[in-house]
């Protein structure tokens, strides 16, 4: 089988390419965090060295990052766990106000949970523990929620 065709050798194992000339010598490409301004612009790999990538390099061209911390991924990413964090805090909260208050009082956060979509003024208004719980043992079916708001800030304005 002498044609011009080259001979087909089989794959070669885990360290026998050192000594073959013919194994070629693959690198595992990096990933960089932030491509220049023009490789962005032209779509092109960047490289992520600095002060100028390869890429601006070979075609002798203004070479610039934009590295503003706050656009980053990893800046994005710990803003998103950040307040993720904090919005499972909250709602774990508000679980276990319904866990351990009286069932009218759970009833009424429940009926304010219900009709608001807003965890954080849920939590300012019935977290206080104020000296007044009988607005929400005695109004347990009768006033909504909104109702509650305007009579919970009268008595802890006159408890003041």
């Amino acid at each position: 089988m002498a044609g011009p065709y080259r001979s087909i050798l089989p794959m070669p194992r885990p360290n026998e390419h050192l000594g073959n000339p013919m194994a070629e010598t693959s690198q595992k490409r990096h990933t960089i965090s932030l491509a220049c301004q023009r490789c962005r612009q032209k779509k092109v790999k960047c490289d992520g060295r600095r002060p100028h990538c390869e890429a601006c390099s070979t075609k002798e061209a203004e070479c610039h990052y934009n590295d503003d911390p706050e656009n980053t991924t990893h800046a994005h990413l710990i803003r998103d766990f950040r307040r993720l964090e904090q919005q499972q805090k909250e709602l774990l909260e508000v679980f276990d106000m319904l866990k351990t208050r009286p069932q009218a009082e759970a009833d009424v956060i429940y009926q304010h949970l219900r009709l608001s979509n807003n965890i954080t003024s849920l939590l300012s208004l019935f977290n206080k523990r104020d000296p007044a719980p009988q607005i929400y043992i005695s109004s347990t079916s009768t006033t909504n929620p909104r109702q509650l708001d305007s009579q919970h800030s009268t008595t802890t304005n006159t408890t003041d």
